[in-house]
């Protein structure tokens, strides 16, 4: 188990009043790896031994040009999903989303960063595509928190 603190910058859902929250996370991996986000979308409720991240369930997320947030299309698992729904689209990340890449003997860039997300140039790829904060919400809500209870499915 690690515990757990964030500054909330935007709630999701529901109502949590405090800039910062401190939650449990059980993680069987190791280190949660939302740890080396900067900005993250994480899924928490409350019971009544404290707060508790909904287990596995993170998004990293950036800042974008209108204001709101995204994550770029190949920092999710279920990125061919999100997809075939049409919630990958343009995103205009600000300031711009460039991860460096590695020179070595066998590293293919094109396959860690496909050029349907990213462009490539020399030593980074700079993402271009992703998935809006909303949309990422509603396709959580409407998947695997509503399979794990925290929603009611629609009917």
């Amino acid at each position: 188990m690690y515990i757990a603190t964030y500054e909330v910058i935007k709630p999701i859902h529901g109502s949590f009043e405090r800039d910062i929250i401190t939650f449990m996370v059980f993680d069987h991996h190791g280190q949660p790896w939302m740890s080396d986000f900067e900005h993250a979308i994480i899924p928490v409720s409350e019971y009544i031994e404290g707060i508790v991240h909904s287990k596995y369930l993170f998004y990293d997320v950036y800042p974008t040009s209108d204001g709101g947030w995204a994550t770029c299309g190949t920092s999710t698992k279920q990125v061919e999903e999100l997809q075939d729904l049409g919630l990958v689209e343009d995103i205009d990340f600000s300031p711009e989303l460039e991860v460096p890449y590695p020179n070595y003997e066998g590293f293919v860039a094109e396959e860690e960063f496909p050029i349907m997300f990213y462009e490539l140039k020399k030593g980074f790829a700079s993402c271009h595509r992703g998935v809006t904060f909303q949309n990422l919400f509603d396709f959580m809500k409407e998947n695997v928190l509503t399979a794990r209870g925290y929603f009611e499915e629609n009917t």
